[in-house]
């Protein structure tokens, strides 16, 4: 990226006004991109919020969204791997919404301006039993905690660990958006509950609470992302309601709202192709 001064010459500002006043716009626009790339600090796991920054923060393009508002399903932790502590950092505000009450704790402490609940996502209402994994002691205690019981099975099989049950109080997005949400335009969610997250996306009414764009973790069942391109719930669940898939990282999957964003736009965002 460019850092250096780019002068201003007295003749030519003369010859051509309007030549100088467009070097300046853009020495101003490399100014403040510069701002942005002088942090080079991410936190999540593969590379989402490198996504994230490019479609929502891309001052050279001049395309900035100022105070968005985000809605973390499954948020886990506010900083380590954290796909949305990007954005709080940049002035965001939104919902952190996770079902283990020692993350929710983290949250309220580091993440005092959000919204913070204590909520597994779900398609019902009232307790349910939550699968918590890892040692009480740990910052990262939760990690692959789950409300699926297959999942939960999985984990303990292969790790040779034993899951801690806990009763916890389940809502629907739709529940969620009602009572936190209003009225806000929703800019990004994200979904991360270890194979939950297809019916925490039906319990969701998307007639009336759309996020423009979506970021979804897939735990592929058959190691290819072809297979899963033709054949995943989550993915045809969102089509259905209009969402387009536009980018990947080895676990999340990103769609944008079809009918909020145009396909001019997502190319401003990403290289984009069609299918």
């Amino acid at each position: 990226m460019f850092k250096e001064k780019i002068p201003i010459i007295g003749s030519l500002y003369k010859k051509n006004k309007k030549l100088c006043e467009t070097v300046a716009q853009m020495k101003n626009q490399i100014e403040q991109q510069n701002k942005l790339l002088d942090s080079h600090v991410y936190y999540s796991s593969l590379g989402e919020d490198i996504i994230l920054k490019n479609i929502f923060f891309d001052y050279f393009r001049g395309y900035v969204t100022e105070k968005g508002f985000y809605i973390d399903v499954g948020a886990y932790h506010p900083r380590c791997a954290s796909n949305t502590k990007i954005l709080y950092d940049r002035g965001w505000r939104g919902i952190n919404i996770e079902a283990n009450p020692y993350a929710v704790n983290r949250f309220n402490k580091f993440r005092p301006h959000d919204i913070n609940l204590n909520y597994a996502v779900s398609g019902e209402m009232g307790e349910i039993d939550f699968y918590l994994f890892g040692d009480e002691q740990s910052e990262f205690y939760g990690s692959s905690s789950t409300i699926d019981i297959n999942f939960k099975n999985y984990v303990e099989k292969t790790q040779n660990v034993v899951a801690k049950t806990l009763k916890v109080p389940s809502n629907t997005l739709k529940f969620i958006m009602q009572n936190y949400v209003k009225n806000k335009r929703i800019d990004f969610m994200n979904i991360d509950i270890e194979c939950g997250e297809l019916e925490a996306l039906k319990s969701n009414d998307f007639s009336l609470y759309r996020p423009r764009v979506i970021a979804v973790e897939i735990l592929s069942k058959t190691g290819s992302v072809e297979n899963e391109l033709k054949n995943n719930s989550v993915i045809q669940y969102l089509k259905s309601e209009n969402y387009k898939l536009f980018s990947i990282t080895l676990l999340t999957y990103f769609f944008y709202d079809t009918l909020s964003e145009s396909k001019a736009q997502i190319e401003t965002w990403l290289d984009f192709s069609d299918d």
